[in-house]
């Protein structure tokens, strides 16, 4: 018997893994380990063996870039 997992209506998982992540944005999983070192990537879960970006962390992180894309680059 199986269980068939529905995806939320607004069509949206409710976390990436990193490679969703890097997929989604056009970014390396280098560069999204870069990220991480200097502080500037989207906040991550562990759950189990697995490191996952939730949709807050990321509409934080995308909001963030934004602000950095108009206050000159900077990351704060």
């Amino acid at each position: 018997m199986s269980t068939k997992i529905e995806k939320p209506q607004n069509n949206r998982l409710r976390a990436l893994s990193i490679a969703e992540f890097c997929l989604a944005y056009g970014i390396s999983r280098a560069m999204f380990y870069n990220l991480d070192k200097l502080g500037t990537a989207p906040a991550t879960i562990n759950v189990g063996r697995r490191r996952l970006i939730t949709n807050a962390a990321e509409d934080t992180w995308l909001a963030a870039m934004r602000v950095a894309a108009t206050s000159g680059g900077r990351i704060v």
